[in-house]
């Protein structure tokens, strides 16, 4: 395994816990006390601040990957987690009719509204201010979705077999799941527990994240499928302590 993989993980709990201080400090001159007060409202403000310069470099070094998930979305879309907007300019303006940006973190819709606009998607692009598990409260119907865009976001949702499995009722028989996500590593049992360590500090410093979630089995298990083409990014080493599986799940028809 490369050195820098190794070290990737330490890089991003280190770049995370120095903007701790950086939001503290933001949030008392800014006089908003009541933040401070809120671990979940701090939270929030904290993870803002840490993506506004580590979610460029993220989504710059798989920018291929996210383009070959948003791409393929048709027809009616749920973003899963958009954050800033980052990924919105790999959709295909000709091939969707709505698009659905789930985002509860609303520290960071003025930079998603931004970038939908650049994208030319302003028409089509509502940003939803709630987490998956709450689409039933702004409208969304069951059986009415065409895609599932899921990009580096269920690693962060809560109870996820549940969530994964109410996404799946929200899908058209034939409708699909677009995936790139982190994953536990089920390749290599060393680094399997290497991931069970780091998991001990890794949510509270990124908002919630799991980096040893299956969520490849959580979707497989989710609802049945007429196609699951889903595996591990082949560009990575199996010893990588956070290994991506990319690919797409087809709802059956029946």
């Amino acid at each position: 395994m490369p050195l820098s993989a190794f070290l990737r993980p330490f890089l991003i709990l280190g770049l995370s816990a120095g903007f701790a201080g950086i939001t503290i400090a933001k949030l008392l001159i800014a006089g908003n006390i009541r933040a401070l007060l809120s671990w979940r409202t701090f939270q929030s403000h904290w993870f803002a601040n840490f993506w506004t310069l580590f979610g460029p470099i993220s989504a710059g070094m798989d920018a291929h990957k996210a383009r070959a998930a948003v791409g393929a979305a048709y027809g009616v879309v749920l973003d899963l987690g958009p954050g800033s907007g980052l990924t919105v300019c790999h959709f295909d303006a000709a091939k969707v009719t709505k698009i659905y940006g789930v985002e509860p973190c609303v520290e960071l819709h003025a930079q998603l509204q931004q970038r939908v606009a650049e994208a030319g998607l302003k028409d089509v692009y509502q940003i939803l201010p709630c987490g998956a598990e709450e689409l039933a409260a702004y409208g969304i119907e069951r059986e009415s979705v065409d895609s599932v865009v899921c990009c580096k976001v269920l690693c962060g949702i809560p109870a996820p077999e549940r969530v994964t499995k109410e996404l799946y009722a929200y899908t058209k028989p034939g409708g699909q799941f677009l995936v790139w996500e982190h994953v536990r590593n089920g390749r290599c049992t060393p680094i399997r527990g290497f991931q069970r360590v780091l998991q001990f500090v890794w949510p509270h410093l990124l908002q919630g994240c799991n980096i040893n979630r299956p969520t490849d089995e959580i979707l497989r298990n989710a609802g049945k499928w007429d196609s699951v083409a889903l595996g591990y990014d082949q560009e990575q080493s199996s010893w990588d302590p956070v290994p991506f599986v990319e690919g797409r799940l087809i709802k059956a028809k029946e």
